[in-house]
């Protein structure tokens, strides 16, 4: 098949949306002609054909969306078997949609996030007045209509179950033309074989490999005791300058400390006990707001604020425990990735954080009560710690079902049913 997959900026930097997109191009592009359309490139990958669209107006980003949408139509419309949108565009045969819309935040239709709320008819009223008369808004619910009504050579993948369910609930998008694709995971055993240029990663990567206990066997596995190796964290979190008189950590990874409930984790650190340290993944890290929270509750000793990292692998594999009290995510990609690494994770219920309705409380991971309970965060860690193998364990059986590789697989058979249904039109 011929398909054009339409993301502004295709990084596996840029974030999880892009992270998403740009995993699966690589798994598409042996078997398929792929061609990315972006504003912004940087990845290289044999046979991907990149398209740089033109940005003409970067200010406002109402109208560069409409640009980047009109842009691309042209490009795609005649010749791609699928065109697969990562974007708000008019146009496109499959959409991922990586984010709760502004349909249902703006107009309080939401059963997801922190921000849901109700709202009275009059209210809703009042706010379209007010998008009537707002070009940006006006922008972003056309084009969300667009992208988000139902047709018959269309399909809408929601990223999680419960980001699935609530554009159900909301733009009546039957199965036909809804289902989930959850995002995939890297395996420990394909990192591990990578060919890595930082240093550490490189350690790491001859460490585990040396070390696994399936390393005669003709497809290598690693076991549980390979990944949770004592010296392999202890080499993890030397090579990240963490205080070795800390003897357990904590990692969270995010952008947006309010978003990601940075705030109430803090005030959960305080409530451990003293040798337990927590390390911060991310923008987040190093922005004012961060700084000013640890200092007010004196957690400046145990809190080592690791920055934005390209492969947060080696975080990964310093920490005990992965702890994400988001307050909204559609899926929430480190809580996987640190399954993939046999970790155990502490995650907010799925009311907040989508992956939480893939996986199974207590098996795979511990799900909090309330991700803005400093004492549930705390007694949930605790609890998690003390049954790290055993999580990890069960975690680990969990990603290897879910890989890049599984999930690209998921999504041919979607475009081959779309094909085959002779429901696709040229764009």
């Amino acid at each position: 098949m011929k398909v054009a997959v339409l993301n502004r900026h295709f990084s596996p930097e840029a974030g999880g949306a892009e992270h998403y997109a740009v995993k699966l191009v690589e798994q598409l592009a042996s078997k398929h002609e792929v061609h990315v359309f972006a504003q912004h490139i940087n990845h290289h990958w044999p046979g991907v054909n990149y398209h740089l669209i033109s940005q003409p107006f970067k200010r406002p980003r109402w109208v560069n969306q409409w640009w980047f949408s009109y842009q691309t139509k042209k490009a795609t419309r005649l010749g791609f078997d699928i065109v697969h949108s990562h974007e708000n565009t008019s146009h496109g045969n499959v959409h991922s949609v990586h984010v709760i819309p502004l349909w249902i935040n703006y107009f309080g239709l939401g059963q997801l996030g922190s921000r849901q709320q109700r709202m009275t008819s009059w209210k809703r009223i009042g706010r379209a007045f007010l998008a009537l008369i707002s070009p940006r808004l006006m922008t972003y619910l056309v084009l969300e209509f667009l992208r988000l009504r139902a047709a018959p050579h269309k399909l809408v993948l929601g990223v999680s179950g419960a980001l699935s369910d609530e554009l159900s609930r909301v733009f009546h998008l039957d199965s036909e033309h809804l289902k989930t694709l959850i995002p995939g995971v890297e395996s420990a055993e394909s990192w591990a074989q990578r060919q890595h240029v930082d240093v550490l990663a490189r350690e790491l990567s001859l460490g585990l490999l040396e070390n696994a206990s399936s390393s005669d066997k003709p497809h290598m596995s690693f076991e549980v005791q390979d990944l949770l190796n004592p010296s392999i964290k202890a080499l993890a979190q030397r090579g990240l300058g963490l205080d070795p008189t800390l003897r357990h950590w904590l990692l969270w990874v995010g952008h947006d400390g309010r978003k990601k409930g940075l705030s109430a984790l803090l005030d959960a650190l305080r409530q451990m006990p003293q040798d337990t340290g927590l390390m911060l993944v991310g923008k987040a890290s190093s922005k004012p707001q961060t700084h000013e929270w640890i200092a007010k509750r004196g957690l400046e000793g145990r809190v080592a604020l690791l920055g934005v990292m390209k492969d947060v692998t080696p975080a990964y594999l310093a920490c005990d425990v992965l702890v994400h009290p988001t307050l909204e995510d559609t899926f929430g990609m480190a809580v996987v990735e640190a399954m993939a690494w046999a970790r155990a994770v502490v995650v907010s219920p799925a009311q907040f954080c989508g992956v939480a309705q893939e996986v199974v409380n207590e098996e795979h991971v511990l799900v909090l009560n309330d991700p803005r309970d400093p004492e549930d965060i705390a007694q949930k860690v605790m609890a998690a710690r003390a049954d790290s193998a055993r999580l990890g364990a069960n975690a680990l059986a969990w990603t290897r079902a879910h890989t890049w590789v599984n999930q690209a697989l998921e999504l041919e058979q979607h475009y081959q049913e779309l094909v085959q249904r002779g429901e696709v039109k040229s764009r």
